[in-house]
């Protein structure tokens, strides 16, 4: 979806909410959305503070980085991925499925998808008559840096 059509359903999403379209908030949404990548709250407020310092501008808040991305999730923009039952990552919705390998050392994410492993989950899923919904399949190990230190 193109950046600009995004931040109208954004805007739109916003107002049927009854809730204000502020700079702060698009300032979020723009920020989370020149990113590749998943990423931590933590993450998203650091880089959004940084930024904001050195243009002298004004700060965002960390409860509105927190409201903000839950309102993301809620409007179907983001998916809350929670990593080892405590660590939260947000992902985008891209509208095609994907898997993740995740580092348990420095917390890289690989998204990668493989027709043949989905077609193997789909298989076991009509062997024992279970109906597929949706899954999530996330392997933890060490990424090629940290498997050397």
């Amino acid at each position: 979806m193109h950046a600009e059509k995004r931040e109208e359903r954004f805007r739109n999403h916003l107002r049927q909410k009854r809730l204000r379209v502020t700079s702060e908030r698009l300032a979020i949404f723009r920020e989370i959305f020149s990113r590749h990548r998943h990423f931590t709250s933590d993450d998203l407020f650091h880089d959004l503070y940084g930024k904001q310092g050195a243009r002298g501008g004004g700060r965002v808040s960390k409860s509105s980085v927190f409201r903000t991305l839950s309102l993301l999730v809620e409007g179907g923009f983001l998916k809350k991925i929670v990593y080892g039952g405590k660590l939260t990552h947000y992902d985008f919705e891209q509208g095609h499925h994907h898997d993740h390998l995740e580092c348990v050392r420095c917390g890289k994410v690989v998204e990668f998808f493989d027709p043949p492993l989905e077609r193997q989950k789909m298989r076991v899923c009509r062997d024992h008559g279970f109906v597929h919904l949706d899954h999530q399949l996330r392997v933890t190990g060490y990424c090629s840096r940290c498997a050397k230190g």
